[in-house]
């Protein structure tokens, strides 16, 4: 008679606590690799100079980024043929212990971009050799940011490009909502008006470039001296008549007059952008404007006469549509394509390239585990999935114990059968899938859990061996993190 404790099969049993020590393995993995330590701010070092030596391309500091200030890096020895270069810190997760410490209260949720530095040669003879980039951000304190520099070199874009994007960029749903903005704006003066969108302008215009190739860019000029203002006015005219002429029209009926509020409100909604004689919001605003008109009683002149209130609202819009027209035209040729180019990498802090970047992320592995309800050693081979990129040139001592860098996740498969006649059916062939947890304690050597996951067959004998359900069995084992080729090599031929 098969011995039972409180009412279940022994085995049973014993594999809920296979699994409640495999359960308390994972939550310990959390919790060491989320486990973070307080820790005071790092001082400032001195001064606001930051040097940055191009050096060839490897882009050498002398001093590290400044956290509670404004500073200046002062770069140099840059090649004639860079034109520009970028700097952006990406916040990083992998704490190297003799760098900085990471505190819990600090919010390291976005990326900080510098401006970039971006050659102007006042004598082209005499190319800048030194390059200055003033840094306005205050960095956060307590966190760890990867620094990446790109150096690019750029190139006018030619005739036939410049002509394919004015094509191309026409009628930019971006630019659209800046000028829709710009016509909505509550300053009368043009110039202001310009100037205070002339970020947002740049950015549309170097959105709706970077949309055919994101390479592309411009030089964004000074404000005042876009020539747009003329084109700006009349478009900005044309808007404020036709509302100041409503409001007119609005005052010689009663406020509460449904129609009138309804072509107030039909005025409101267009978008000055986007809006063209066939688009829903202009076609609604003309039946408003139609159906008030036929409400009205005969007049002399007509009401569809220009000379009248409701005569010239539906005369005025068809000629805003067309400075908009314009000054979209004028926007595109004159500030994104007068000084456009094209820049290509030259080289960069970081690898760019897939394959070489992924190997920082997946390793092979090779292991011994103790399988539960098997009952036996069954080696694996499979990949480690890390959390974070893994550099293994950089002493594992190097990385503070408590982080995800040690950290990862294990997909394989057994080395060898986990069939047995009458109890289990391999899921991959005659093997088990491999999935588990892993914790490096040392450079090579990691301790994983997780479960043998394959096919079980029903312990009755009665029952048919043809069925047989999915089932996992609980590992614990040690794991070698290394490059498998390699290591099994320096053993000689036989071993390879």
């Amino acid at each position: 008679m098969r011995t039972q404790l409180h009412g279940q099969p022994k085995h049973i049993t014993v594999m809920k606590r296979y699994y409640i020590y495999l359960i308390a393995f994972f939550v310990l993995v959390y919790n060491v690799a989320f486990a973070q330590t307080d820790a005071p701010a790092p001082a400032a070092p001195p001064g606001t100079t930051v040097g940055l030596d191009y050096n060839g391309g490897s882009f050498t500091f002398d001093k590290h980024f400044p956290f509670d200030k404004s500073f200046i890096i002062q770069i140099k020895n840059i090649p004639v043929a860079v034109n520009k270069i970028e700097i952006r810190l990406q916040v990083n997760s992998d704490v190297i212990t003799d760098y900085k410490q990471t505190s819990k209260t600090s919010d390291n949720s976005s990326d900080v971009v510098f401006p970039a530095w971006e050659r102007h040669d006042l004598d082209p003879a005499n190319p800048a050799t030194t390059g200055r980039i003033t840094v306005p951000n205050y960095l956060k304190y307590n966190t760890d940011f990867l620094v990446k520099i790109t150096a690019s070199s750029t190139a006018p874009l030619k005739a036939s490009q410049k002509a394919a994007l004015q094509t191309a960029m026409a009628g930019d749903p971006g630019i659209g909502e800046v000028i829709n903005k710009m016509g909505k704006a509550s300053a009368n003066n043009p110039a202001k008006i310009l100037f205070d969108y002339s970020t947002d302008i740049f950015a549309a215009l170097k959105k709706a470039l970077q949309k055919n190739n994101p390479n592309y860019s411009f030089t964004e000029p000074d404000p005042d001296s876009i020539p747009v203002i003329p084109t700006l006015m009349k478009f900005r005219q044309g808007i404020l008549k036709i509302k100041n002429q409503i409001a007119i029209f609005k005052g010689t009926r009663q406020d509460t007059d449904p129609q009138v509020e309804s072509l107030q409100n039909a005025c409101n909604a267009l978008n000055w952008g986007s809006i063209t004689k066939t688009s829903t919001q202009y076609i609604k605003f003309k039946k408003t404007l139609d159906a008030l008109k036929s409400s009205e009683p005969s007049t002399n002149p007509p009401h569809n006469s220009d000379t009248t209130t409701l005569g010239y609202i539906g005369k005025a819009v068809d000629p805003i549509i067309e400075a908009r027209d314009e000054l979209m035209t004028q926007l595109i040729d004159e500030v994104a394509l007068k000084d456009a180019y094209e820049a290509s990498a030259l080289n960069t802090s970081y690898d760019t390239n897939f394959v070489t970047n992924s190997g920082f992320y997946i390793t092979l592995d090779i292991g011994i585990p103790y399988v539960a309800r098997v009952d036996r050693v069954i080696m694996y081979s499979g990949v480690n999935i890390y959390f974070r990129p893994i550099d293994k040139t950089i002493p594992l001592s190097r990385y503070k114990p408590l982080s995800w860098t040690r950290a990862s996740l294990l997909l394989g498969v057994s080395l060898s059968s986990i069939e047995k006649d009458h109890e289990r059916k391999g899921l991959i062939g005659s093997n088990a899938l491999v999935l588990g947890l892993g914790y490096r304690i040392l450079p090579f050597l990691k301790i994983n859990a997780g479960t043998f996951c394959h096919y079980r067959y029903d312990i009755n004998p009665v029952i048919d061996e043809s069925r047989y359900h999915f089932s996992t069995s609980p590992f614990i084992g040690l794991s070698i993190d290394a490059d498998i080729k390699q290591f099994f090599a320096a053993f000689g031929t036989p071993f390879q």
